[in-house]
Parts: structure tokens; C-alpha cells; sequence
């Protein structure tokens, strides 16, 4: 997309003229070739975001000015830690965050974790819940499933559960949360025997056992009820062998 000015007496053009599409984006013209036609695979989880999509976007609606001048306080506080992986959702570089983005996006977060959704944005002098810690054998050598325990360095002010997402896969795959569990500071068990993969508009779960040998990248999150979120883990290389 490229950023355009014009001159004389047309100051916006917007609409399809061949294959580029004129818009004008928060006060600025621009301009950018159209895409192909992109298949709508709607697998289980796509329908699902976009039904909470509208479902938030519908209470968002509904809410009073107060309640929304309240999150657009809250994406000035997003827009600072931005790229530092504290924030529950972000903006693409260079653009505004608006409210109604971080109301979604926050509480897509809980609801697909399984807490319930907030009304008010977590404003004030609120800490994120502390990064998992965990015994992941980096590097380490598994066979039918990856076992390992998460467990909290200390207690946070509300409920946490721990997301721990497949980033990739060497035999291919798809990104996904893998689990999520309730997490304290006692160790809870982790294990994960299976990778999805998306066939032909459905999602299908292959056994590690027949798709070794490969590596699996594992990143954990922890999201409390409250809709703070924790800094990103490392990223764990695993391999899985016969």
C-alpha cells in the first residue's frame, strides 16, 4: 500500500478502478494493487473468532461514552509497550490503536481462554502477571508426547491460566494454542501428544508418533482474568524422534 497526494480540486478518491483500490485511511489517500481471490477456508476456529468478533463488536456498540473514552485511555498504554510483548493486542506499525480494537482484542483473549469478558479495561498502577516458569528440555529429545510442569514464580492478584502455543512445526502444521490450564505457584503437568494440521477446510490432530522425526517451536503466555497479560517465553526447540 503507498501513500498518495492529490491535487486540484479532487482532494479523496475512493473505490476499485481495475485492479487497484483507492481508499482514504484516517485522512490519507491511498492506493494499493487488489488481491486475488483468497478461498475462505472457515475452519472451526476462524468461525469462532469471528463470531466473538461480532459479538464484541455489538456490546462495544451498546457501552456508554464513558466506558469507551475509558479504553481509549487504555491503547495509550498499549501504544507504549508496544514491541515490548506486554500488550494483549497491537496495531500495525505507523497506524492508531482505537479503543474498540483493544476492547476486542482483549477480551477475544479471555473469552478464548476461558474467562469471562470486562467492561472496564485494566487501567491504574495494575502489574502483568509474571512470565511461567517451567522444566522444558531445551533442545531436549521426546517420542509419542512432550511432558513438562509450568508453575508461577510467585501469586498474582487474580486467576492466570498458562497458554502454551506450536509456533511450528518441521513437518508442517499449523500455529495453535496447544493447551491451556489453570496456573499457580504449584506445578501443573503439560502434555501435548498431537499437531494440527488444516486439510481441506477442516482441522485434523496427527500423533507426534507419525511425524517423527521433526522439531517443534513452543512459546508460553500466561493471561489473567483481569486481561493483563504476561511477557511472551522463550521460544523452546524440542525434537521428536522414534
Amino acid at each position: 500500500m503507498a501513500k498518495v497526494k492529490l491535487m486540484g480540486l479532487v482532494h479523496s478518491v475512493r473505490g476499485k478502478v481495475g485492479d487497484v483500490i483507492f481508499r482514504v485511511n484516517r485522512g490519507e489517500q491511498t492506493v494499493k494493487k487488489a488481491q486475488g481471490k483468497i478461498k475462505d477456508l472457515r475452519t472451526e476456529k476462524q468461525v469462532k473468532v469471528r463470531e466473538l468478533f461480532l459479538y464484541f463488536h455489538k456490546i462495544w456498540k451498546e457501552m456508554s461514552i464513558t466506558e469507551r473514552i475509558l479504553w481509549e485511555e487504555y491503547t495509550k498504554y498499549l501504544q507504549t509497550i508496544r514491541g515490548k510483548g506486554g500488550g494483549i493486542i497491537s496495531s500495525h506499525k505507523g497506524t492508531k490503536l482505537r479503543g474498540r480494537e483493544a476492547f476486542i482484542g482483549v477480551n477475544i483473549t479471555l473469552r478464548t481462554t476461558g474467562f469471562k469478558k470486562i467492561k472496564k479495561p485494566p487501567l491504574g498502577n495494575i502489574s502483568s502477571p509474571p512470565p511461567s516458569k517451567n522444566d522444558i528440555r531445551q533442545y531436549g529429545t521426546y517420542t509419542e508426547k512432550i511432558k513438562f510442569n509450568v508453575w508461577l514464580p510467585y501469586s498474582y492478584t487474580t486467576q492466570c491460566k498458562v497458554q502454551v502455543w506450536i509456533r511450528a512445526c518441521t513437518t508442517g502444521g499449523m500455529r495453535y494454542i496447544a493447551e491451556t490450564l489453570p496456573i499457580t505457584t504449584s506445578p501443573a503437568e503439560v502434555v501435548i501428544n498431537y499437531v494440527r494440521f488444516v486439510y481441506k477446510g477442516k482441522t485434523q490432530n496427527f500423533p507426534l508418533s507419525k511425524l517423527a522425526p521433526c522439531d517443534i517451536k513452543l512459546q508460553l503466555r500466561v493471561v489473567a482474568s483481569n486481561g493483563k497479560v504476561s511477557m511472551p517465553s522463550a521460544l523452546y526447540i524440542v525434537e521428536i524422534r522414534p
